[in-house]
C-alpha cells in the first residue's frame, strides 16, 4: 500500500505542507542516504525498521516518530520480517524548524504513547484530497496543527523554544498590527513573554535597529503611504499612526523624510 499527496498548500502563519503520504513498506524497503531541502517527519503506525542520521542508528517501531531537517543526511530501512507502516509529512515555511524543535527538543527521534489518537489523524491527513479551494487549504492546515498539537502533548520533552529571530519577527508583526496605538518596548517584551533587555538585544540583531526606532520608522512609512494614496488631513493621518499631537507627528516625519508631511504630499507623485 502506498498513498501520497504532493500538494503545495501555501503558507499560512509561516507553515505549509509540501507533501504527505502513507506506505506499508515491503521487506527491507529503504531510502537514502540523502539530504533534503525541507522538514520531514515519519510516524510509524506499525512494524519496525532502522533510521540512521550522522553516525547514529536507531531501531524504531510503533509509536516512534523520526524527524529529518534540511541538510540532514539520513538513511532508513524497513525490517526484513516485520516491515514498518508509516505516514510522512513534509513541511515548509519559516515556522517549520521551530515546530520541529519544540516537539523533539532537537532530537531526531521521539516516542509517542497514544497511537490510538494520532494514527487516525495522520492517516486522514495523508489521504485528504488536493486543496483546490481556500476552505480546503485552511481545513487541511487545521488538521496539521491538530496533529502537531497531539504530538507536542505526548512528546516527553516538548516545549515552546522559539529562536531570537522568531521573537523579533513576532514583535515586528505586533508593531505593524498596532500602528494606530502608542507602543512601548516594555509592552512588546510582555507580549512575547521575554525579558526586556534580552528582547532589545535580539530585536536589534535580527531587525537591524532598536525596537523604538523600528516603531517610529514603521509609523512614518505608514503615514507616508497614506499621504501618497489618500486625501486625509495631516491630523487624521497622525492619529491613524498613534500620534495625538499633530505637531509632534510632523517633527518626527520631518526627521525621517527631511520634509514636512504637506511638503511630502505636494512633492511625491500619487500612486
Amino acid at each position: 500500500m502506498h498513498t501520497e499527496n504532493t500538494n503545495l498548500s501555501g503558507l499560512v502563519n509561516g507553515l505549509g505542507t509540501i507533501y504527505a503520504g502513507e506506505q506499508i513498506c515491503p521487506p527491507r524497503h529503504s531510502y537514502g542516504p540523502c539530504a533534503r531541502q525541507y522538514y520531514l517527519l515519519h510516524y510509524i503506525i506499525d512494524g519496525c525498521g532502522t533510521f540512521s542520521i550522522g553516525e547514529k542508528t536507531y531501531a524504531l517501531a510503533r509509536g516512534d516518530v523520526f524527524f529529518i531537517r534540511p541538510q540532514d543526511i539520513t538513511y532508513y530501512e524497513a525490517d526484513a520480517t516485520d516491515p514498518w507502516h508509516y505516514v510522512w509529512i513534509g513541511l515548509s515555511g519559516m515556522d517549520a524548524g521551530n515546530i520541529f524543535d519544540s516537539i523533539s527538543a532537537t532530537k531526531p527521534v521521539v516516542h509517542l504513547q497514544n497511537s490510538d489518537v494520532l494514527t487516525p489523524l495522520m492517516q486522514d491527513f495523508a489521504q485528504s484530497a488536493n486543496c483546490r479551494t481556500a476552505q480546503a487549504r485552511y481545513a487541511r492546515l487545521s488538521k496539521l496543527y491538530t496533529i502537531l498539537s497531539c504530538m507536542a502533548a505526548q512528546a516527553p520533552d516538548a516545549a515552546y523554544r522559539p529562536s531570537g529571530k522568531v521573537y523579533a519577527e513576532e514583535a515586528a508583526m505586533y508593531i505593524h498590527a498596532n500602528l494606530e496605538r502608542r507602543i512601548s518596548v516594555s509592552e512588546l517584551a510582555r507580549q512575547i513573554a521575554i525579558d526586556r533587555s534580552y528582547f532589545c538585544t535580539v530585536f536589534k540583531k535580527y531587525m537591524g535597529k532598536s525596537p523604538q526606532q523600528y516603531i517610529i520608522d514603521a509609523k512614518m512609512k505608514s503615514a507616508a503611504n497614506m499621504l501618497r494614496r489618500s486625501d486625509k488631513s495631516v491630523s487624521d493621518i497622525a492619529a491613524a499612526v498613534g500620534y495625538e499631537d499633530a505637531l509632534l507627528f510632523s517633527r518626527m516625519f520631518r526627521a525621517k523624510f527631511g520634509c514636512s508631511p504637506r511638503q511630502y504630499r505636494a512633492e511625491t507623485p500619487t500612486e
